[in-house]
């Protein structure tokens, strides 16, 4: 017995002195002027990652400005924050399971960048990531020692998917959604996950409709294209809410949250870690529904009655950032809050600090998921 623990003991310890290695890599994409580019970061060795946090540069002359950021797990369990300053993306990742960069040849991050319509074809700009090295941690909380291969953008071809509507949520059997881009033809084939069968319509060179013959959850589907010339694109479904002007200023308001995969009826947002005066603590709110969402936000205490409350209205396909201090003016401390609506909207806590710029994102106690 002795033996065996004294093993046992010496192998943890050796396992947390020495972290094990986490490959990574940014792909290699091609896109034609005014068209997109899908930037994907992949751990090429799967393995459970609960944090992570990097930075990647996109300054070169070929781009035209980040089109949307989006973080992804098989089971919508990942979520973070990103930034976007002066062509500069940071990403705070996070995953409640561990789920994020456990599958094969699956995304932890895309970031749709745009290509300049008067960019030169042959062009190529670099795009290389920066990471962390303590914070990329598994399950046990222990750091892995992360290491990151760069990729690349060339402008060329004709094809591009630019966005696919809506992009996320529930598809039901026969209901239709698009994929929009450039270069489509006629014979432009489409297959999504091995899984998921469905029709393929032509519209125009410009948009592909979509009509699954089974209901799927369009998240994270995979997405791949076919030109009649044999052109190939390669895209991963999210929804791209439409950024909702609340009056906010600070880096938690201008930041992009990235939600986790379900929505919320009911939820409690609990900030956990003292807030300073110095930072900001933010509410984000996404509504991937039709139809307006009218979300109500109520401080709460322990088992007491509710605070002060204000109803706040997403419009349809809407991402909101509400500062908490501008939400209620004068309020004193920072209680928990209730948020509930009547269909489901995705939520997520944020908390700026504005000396470094940097934001970091926190989840909902849920109570009842969306519908």
């Amino acid at each position: 017995m002795h033996f065996w623990s004294t093993l046992f003991l010496g192998t943890a310890v050796a396992s947390a002195a020495t972290p094990a290695l986490l490959s990574l890599k940014v792909s290699d994409e091609v896109a034609p002027p005014g068209g997109v580019a899908q930037i994907r970061l992949i751990v090429t060795d799967p393995k459970p990652i609960v944090t992570g946090f990097a930075s990647m540069d996109f300054g070169g002359d070929i781009f035209d400005g980040v089109r949307g950021i989006a973080v992804h797990s098989t089971d919508g369990s990942a979520y973070g924050v990103a930034t976007y300053v002066n062509g500069k993306v940071t990403l705070d990742l996070r995953s409640i399971r561990g789920t994020l960069g456990s599958t094969l040849d699956y995304p932890i991050v895309t970031i749709a960048v745009a290509i300049r319509p008067d960019a030169p074809v042959g062009a190529v700009a670099s795009v290389n990531a920066v990471l962390n090295p303590t914070a990329w941690r598994n399950l046990l909380g222990l750091p892995y020692a992360p290491e990151i291969k760069g990729g690349s953008v060339t402008v060329g071809g004709t094809a591009s998917i630019t966005n696919v509507v809506p992009g996320g949520g529930k598809i039901l059997a026969g209901q239709p959604f698009s994929i929009l881009g450039l270069g489509f033809d006629s014979k432009t084939t489409v297959k999504l996950n091995d899984a998921v069968k469905a029709a393929t319509t032509f519209v125009n060179s410009e948009r592909i409709d979509i009509t699954p013959e089974t209901s799927f959850k369009l998240d994270g589907t995979q997405i791949k294209l076919k030109t009649k010339a044999g052109e190939q694109v390669t895209y991963y479904s999210y929804f791209r809410g439409t950024r909702v002007e609340t009056g906010g200023t600070s880096a938690a308001a201008r930041a992009v949250p990235l939600f986790l995969g379900d929505t919320v009826r009911d939820a409690l947002m609990i900030w956990g870690l003292p807030i300073t005066p110095a930072q900001v603590p933010a509410i984000a709110l996404q509504n991937q529904q039709t139809v307006p969402a009218s979300v109500r936000i109520a401080c709460v205490s322990g088992f007491g009655p509710e605070g002060p409350s204000v109803t706040v209205e997403i419009p349809a396909g809407g991402r909101a950032v509400y500062e908490v201090r501008s939400l209620f003016p004068g309020l004193v401390g920072l209680p928990a809050m209730r948020v509930t609506t009547l269909v489901g909207v995705k939520l997520l806590g944020l908390v700026g600090t504005e000396s470094t710029g940097a934001v970091t994102s926190l989840p909902p106690f849920t109570i009842k998921v969306g519908l």
